[in-house]
């Protein structure tokens, strides 16, 4: 019997070593037959994917900001954002303008 088990924790190992997340994708072990993506807007790094929970909001593009409960989201006209986890955006300076999503 230890033979036997021995060879199967080996086979377990190959199986398990085959199926570690990637980036944007997470696993919670057991017999998962593939990683699981994140949701849209969302990310983790390669091999930190345990559950959707460890998937967290991506940088948002200038001219988006982000919510925490929708994601990124288009800055409103004549407001702008430089991007990445700004959590709002920000008025033009009087007399300055721009379109929305465009500042």
């Amino acid at each position: 019997h230890a033979r036997l088990e021995t060879t199967s924790m080996k086979n377990l190992a190959v199986w398990n070593a085959k199926k570690i997340p990637t980036v944007n994708t997470y696993s919670e072990g057991g017999f998962e037959k593939e990683c699981k993506a994140c949701p849209q807007g969302k990310g983790v790094k390669a091999g930190k994917g345990v559950d959707e929970n460890s998937c967290t909001w991506l940088p948002c593009k200038a001219g988006d900001y982000l919510d925490e409960k929708l994601g990124c989201l288009e800055c409103k006209e004549n407001t702008y954002s430089e991007g990445g986890f700004e959590k709002e955006c920000k008025a033009c300076p009087q007399g300055k303008g721009v379109k929305a999503g465009k500042g």
